[in-house]
């Protein structure tokens, strides 16, 4: 009765596992790219939290993140897909002062406080993406990062993390084992499991476009169960009506393509241009706002 309470039981992983072969490599990718491996495999696979892994791993994942966006499409695009939340840009900020490269600190530093101080022209920063207009600041800043804080950050970054003492190597060959096995060291892996299904699947409800696809699948010709929708990109369809194309994936593990415009939606079977029958977008308009209490967008269709 009144014996010792059991702690609850916690999740740890203290070293960050990375393959031989990118320890081993002449380039210096390789190896920060094992470790956004193992970052997005215990993060997403073998559901263990940000806290229960080493924060040089997070820091360095950051920093990869970082450099890989502005080498795509500029500063602009960074600040623009990363949502620019805090918890990344205080990641980034450990991660290079750790690295120690004062120029690459000295642009980020800069890229902080220009959201600061002028905060409606790095929101036009974010929305442009890297495409289009946006202020100055972000060109000067890519070009300073093209000049060759970029070659130089990819190589701090990789000799941080091999100086690393929580790295673990291991061969390559028995990597994928390993990594397998980490779910089951995670007294809470069913629990968040379960948790993270169930807000996916809530997620996936109440999105309008998802329940769209699910609809024109259900109403097919040949029914189709709809799992996700992918991606979308404008398209152009009869009389030149503007809408948008979805690669949706389906429960059976293929995928096709559904396509809604302003009077009507549409997706095709499997594997072919065979359009089926389209259904009127009122109709699929009144399916959506059923399910999720709202409706298309129509920004969708101009």
């Amino acid at each position: 009765m009144f014996g010792k309470r059991k702690a609850p039981a916690t999740a740890h992983l203290p070293v960050i596992i990375v393959r031989q072969s990118a320890l081993d490599s002449e380039d210096v990718y390789e190896l920060p790219y094992s470790v956004v491996q193992y970052v997005n495999f215990v993060l997403q696979e073998a559901m263990y939290l940000r806290s229960e892994i080493p924060q040089e791993a997070m820091w360095a994942f950051h920093v990869d993140y970082y450099i890989a966006q502005v080498n795509n499409g500029g500063h602009s695009q960074y600040v623009g897909n990363s949502g620019w939340h805090d918890y990344q840009i205080a990641d980034i900020r450990a991660g290079l002062k750790a690295i120690g490269q004062e120029d690459a600190i000295e642009l980020y530093e800069d890229l902080c406080a220009f959201a600061e101080s002028h905060p409606e022209q790095f929101q036009d920063g974010m929305d442009a993406r890297g495409f289009g207009k946006f202020p100055e600041f972000f060109s000067k800043a890519d070009t300073l990062f093209y000049a060759g804080i970029n070659d130089r950050l990819m190589q701090g970054n990789h000799d941080f993390i091999a100086s690393l003492d929580c790295i673990m190597p291991v061969a390559d060959d028995e990597i994928q084992g390993i990594m397998e096995g980490l779910g089951a060291r995670n007294p809470h892996f069913d629990q968040r499991k379960k948790e993270r299904e169930d807000a996916v699947a809530e997620s996936r409800r109440k999105d309008p476009i998802m329940q769209a696809c699910v609809y024109l699948g259900m109403m097919a010709d040949e029914p189709m169960n709809v799992d996700r929708w992918l991606s979308g990109a404008p398209t152009e369809g009869p009389e030149g009506q503007k809408g948008t194309m979805f690669q949706v994936a389906l429960a059976d593990g293929g995928v096709t393509r559904a396509y809604l415009f302003p009077t009507f939606g549409v997706m095709l079977k499997p594997g072919s241009e065979d359009q089926g029958t389209p259904l009127p977008i009122d109709m699929i308009q009144e399916h959506v706002k059923s399910m999720t209490g709202d409706y298309l967008p129509r920004e969708m269709w101009r």
